[in-house]
């Protein structure tokens, strides 16, 4: 009663959660270089988004080139690990992705930081220094569609260190990014509500609407170094985040600093956590933490995939890694080294509600937990411990994954130990749909250990998936081919039909299955009766031969090794033919023929031809390869034979049992008598006609022509070939073709008077010259304006010449009218009329038709051109005149009387005063330059037309006078 009573308890089922899963499947992706994953999510259509960083170029699962140091990596999976697509991105320096998360249009956000300039894929530059860790790291955003590819990016930094960790898409379709931010300038002094410097480093909070763009930020830090590492958003749309700090209280910080005396240097952390509205503005704090390192999930080169989160309860669930025993807020005892330290915080206060600490006598850290859907929780990270503290595991290398199974209570239902010989490090974890749960990090281990897959290079990406174990029997039909093999799953290889039982026990030993494969042939399948004889014996043929290879069975599929896929097939080569015949149940059967294609002789013995008889006896033949045997129509067997007589021949020649045959028509001719003449010297002006006649004689000329005479007019041999019936004469004749002489007396020009241009006509020695003038010298001495021709013939007959044109071309005529008589002080323009001159020169030394003057004397004007000069004098003399107005001026611009000015013997006169007035009284000029007048215009437009009157005040010898008068405007 009892033995049954254990056997029925014994069939209950664990908790479906809690029973210890087993590896279900495992995939391994990297290349040759390092590849770290750090993020993981599920996607709506059940599979998965990976994400890292990678060195690889083009190797092992990477199928896309570096861009430079590391890049982001991304790949998408199916629910069983399938790849289905794949996206590096990055610029020339490092690019660290931190996470990845699939948003509300299918697509996908991703945060990181990057020290690259605007290379590769990056098209921002960098905010600090490129390719520095401590001043050039920025916030990296990229948006990809549902294929990966990229939709936009976004570049957030300043001139020194800032790195984003984590960010969430928001109801609106923006986000929410955050990390740590160490500089000033960038995006963080000139953006939107510019983020306060508190310390070294700052937490630092960036939301972006739907495109990427900064709507606010907010920074929150004490003196020292504080960052975000991880951050959840909170049913009333503010924020809970954490990460490290070493400030005391400062800046917006509240709380102590529980690791030491606060210091930048400390080896010391703690997990400074804060809850804040929407708007970023703090709401509580709270300092997570002992007297040693405690430090939230994520640093550097890892993310904040579930380092703080929310229960079902309302609680902040809090993961760290931790060397603190038993102080400050740490209520649990230090296991040795780092431990795994998990923390409940009261949502609304901060208050610690609960906590946990886990580890083995080594080094463990933590990189994920979250509540489960039974109520417990999920502890993820990697240990260098073996059996000891909390840990039941043997250590599988360096450091191995270690994951914990808790219930509701936090009391432990399972643990599990993953890894190979080397360092396995857990990154991030999730729950599946099935319930189980889906691990992922990165691994240097080979195949060892729980690790079926090689190293690909450094670090690889690793996943893991734990379910549960199945022990119900798998039955399997499986049909085979007579004569096949077939392996069973336990790794038998057999070959004939029947029922197989094999029982399993998977690589980690910790799950039986049983397999009953029942194996049997396909009916009615007969195609293996025709494997190897299918084609017949190996055979020969001659090319001038068809030889059918041809194969049937019924539905049969045909792959010959010519690439055809009919039952038969044309044989046309040497070589050898194979043909697998495939039975519609895919049984395969296989045959293999040679085949030896021998050619056929190639006997040509040419076309029909005539022969001169100066070349008989004439041979024929058409040499072979040795083994040939000759039979000629005249009875004889050698390869050639001598033909003395006009008739037809033919040859027959067998090699290899293969025959071919050829015959000539020969027709012996008399040899025509070719001659085109003897060499010649010609002009080219003048063609040469050469060539002769034959009568029944073909032409053809190395020119192409096919005339019996062509004409030549240059420099060649000229090659005629006389075909009579095939009896071909050739003659040749060297022609040299002179030139027809080249004469240049040179462009059209002018001549001057008295002037004497040579015309040079020049040409070879022996040559003969004629001008138009009837003078027969190569030289010319022109002296008059006229054309002039002159004609050369060369020593050899050919004819040039050349004609030029001189223009005859005066010397300059320069005219200045007879002297003249002038008023002292009256300013006299002195015109020079020339005809052909190029310019004027005055005596007074200045350049122009006209010379302005005041004084009297003797003025020259010489005009000067190509062909020379003349000059004209003019006396001008100066006596005294009295002063006087004229009564009407014209003011058009043409140079005469433009201006109403005084006239005479002005420089006399002192205290000179000249006004105009018009008829109704209004002045419209006053001066009292005594050289100076009205041009006519009045306020800068031209006055009226009709009477103006003047009043002239002047002082002579001492003696004052007034004048008044009018005039007319006149236009």
């Amino acid at each position: 009663m009892m033995r049954l009573l254990f056997m029925v308890l014994a069939m209950v089922p664990l908790s479906l959660y809690g029973q210890v899963p087993i590896i279900q499947w495992q995939k391994t992706y990297g290349g040759s270089g390092d590849d770290r994953l750090v993020s993981m999510r599920k996607t709506a259509d059940g599979g998965y988004i990976l994400g890292g960083h990678s060195t690889s170029g083009i190797s092992g699962e990477k199928t896309e080139a570096t861009r430079g140091d590391y890049d982001y990596w991304i790949i998408k999976i199916d629910q069983v690990g399938n790849i289905q697509w794949q996206k590096t991105y990055g610029g020339a320096h490092k690019d660290m992705l931190s996470s990845v998360i699939q948003t509300s249009d299918l697509g996908y956000f991703v945060t990181g930081y990057s020290e690259s300039a605007a290379t590769g894929d990056k098209t921002d530059g960098n905010r600090g220094t490129i390719g520095s860790a401590s001043v050039g790291r920025d916030f990296w955003l990229l948006k990809l569609d549902q294929t990966g590819n990229l939709l936009w990016q976004k570049t957030y930094g300043t001139t020194a260190a800032d790195m984003c960790f984590v960010g969430i898409q928001l109801p609106d379709g923006g986000y929410m990014t955050a990390g740590l931010t160490a500089g000033t300038g960038g995006e963080r002094n000139t953006a939107i509500n510019a983020a306060p410097v508190y310390g070294y480093n700052d937490h630092w909070m960036v939301r972006l609407d739907a495109q990427g763009n900064m709507l606010w930020q907010k920074s929150n830090g004490g003196n020292l170094h504080d960052q975000i590492y991880g951050m959840v958003r909170t049913p009333d749309g503010g924020y809970v985040a954490g990460g490290s700090s070493v400030s005391g209280p400062s800046g917006t910080k509240t709380t102590p600093f529980l690791g030491g005396v606060p210091n930048n240097n400390s080896p010391t952390r703690d997990n400074w956590v804060i809850r804040t509205d929407s708007a970023g503005v703090i709401i509580w704090q709270q300092e997570v933490a002992g007297s040693g390192y405690d430090c939230q999930i994520g640093n550097t080169l890892k993310s904040g995939d579930n380092g703080i989160s929310l229960t079902t309860g309302g609680e902040v669930l809090i993961g760290n890694t931790s060397s603190s025993g038993i102080s400050g807020n740490k209520t649990v005892a230090s296991r040795g080294g780092m431990d795994y330290w998990i923390v409940g915080l009261d949502a609304n206060t901060g208050a610690f509600n609960w906590q946990l600490g886990l580890g083995g006598s080594g080094e463990e850290e933590l990189n994920s937990v979250f509540q489960t859907t039974d109520g417990g929780y999920f502890i993820a990270g990697y240990s260098a411990s073996g059996i000891s503290g909390d840990k039941t595991d043997v250590s599988r290398g360096s450091n191995d994954f270690w994951v914990i199974k808790t219930d509701a209570a936090r009391n432990i239902e399972w643990q599990k130990t993953i890894g190979g010989s080397d360092e396995d490090q857990l990154m991030t974890a999730l729950q599946t749909d099935d319930g189980w749960f889906l691990l992922a990090g990165y691994s240097m281990s080979g195949i060892s250990g729980e690790k079926d897959e090689a190293s690909r290079g450094d670090y690889d990406f690793w996943i893991v998936k734990l379910g549960p174990c199945d022990t119900t029997p798998t039955r399997l039909t499986v049909p085979i081919c007579v004569g096949d093999t077939y392996t069973l799953p336990g790794g038998n290889t057999v070959s004939l039909a029947g029922v197989y039982h094999d029982t399993l026990r998977n690589v980690w030993n910790t799950c039986d299955s049983v397999v009953i494969t029942t194996l049997q042939y396909y009916p009615g399948d007969h195609v293996h009766l025709i494997n190897g004889n299918a084609l017949g014996n190996d055979t020969t043929i001659c090319a001038d031969q068809r030889l059918e290879l041809d194969i049937h069975y019924p539905g049969g599929a045909y792959e010959w090794s010519t690439g055809a896929t009919t039952p038969v097939v044309l044989a046309t080569a040497s070589g050898d033919y194979w043909v697998k015949v495939t039975s519609p149940n895919g049984c395969e059967a296989f045959d293999t023929v040679s085949v030896t294609v021998h050619p056929m002789p190639d006997v040509d013995l040419g076309a029909d031809t005539g022969v001169c008889d100066v070349y008989i006896p004439y041979i024929l033949g058409s040499v072979q390869p040795a083994g040939s045997q000759y039979r000629w129509s005249t009875g004889l067997t050698t390869p050639q034979i001598e033909v003395s007589y006009s008739g037809r021949y033919a040859l027959e020649v067998e090699l290899n049992g293969c025959i071919s045959r050829d015959s000539i028509n020969i027709r012996v001719v008399p040899t025509p008598m070719v001659n085109i003449g003897r060499d010649s010297i010609i002009c080219e002006q003048f063609p040469l006609r050469i060539g002769t006649e034959i009568a029944g004689a073909v032409y053809s000329w190395n020119t192409g022509a096919v005339t019996p005479y062509i004409l030549v007019s240059s420099t060649d041999d000229y090659v005629l070939e006389v075909n009579i019936e095939g009896c071909i004469v050739k003659d040749t004749i060297g022609i040299t073709a002179m030139p027809v002489p080249d004469i240049d007396l040179g462009d059209d020009g002018d001549i001057c008077p008295e002037q004497t241009i040579v015309l040079d006509g020049t040409y070879q020695s022996g040559s003969r010259y004629l001008w138009n003038t009837g003078d027969t010298t190569a030289n010319y001495a022109a002296i008059a304006a006229g054309t002039y021709i002159v004609t050369v013939t060369s020593g050899h007959g050919c004819i040039g010449g050349d004609t030029i044109v001189l223009t005859f071309y005066p010397k300059p005529t320069v005219s200045l009218g007879p002297d003249t008589v002038v008023c002292e002080e009256t300013p006299l323009h002195l015109t020079a009329w020339t005809m052909n001159a190029d310019s004027i020169r005055w005596s007074a030394g200045t350049i122009g038709y006209v010379l302005d003057i005041r004084s009297g004397g003797e003025y020259i004007a010489t005009g000067i051109n190509k062909c020379g000069e003349t000059s004209d004098t003019i006396m001008v003399k100066q006596i005294f005149c009295e002063i006087w107005l004229p009564n009407a001026f014209t003011p058009n611009s043409d140079g005469m009387n433009d201006v109403f000015r005084i006239l005479g013997n002005t420089g006399r006169l002192q205290g000179v005063t000249l006004s105009v007035y018009n008829r109704w009284g209004e002045q419209v000029f006053i001066t009292q330059d005594r050289y100076q007048g009205w041009d006519g215009y009045h306020k800068g437009i031209p006055a009226q037309t009709g009477t103006y009157v003047y009043l002239l005040e002047y002082s002579l010898d001492g003696e004052p006078y007034n004048q008044t008068g009018n005039f007319h405007l006149l236009r």
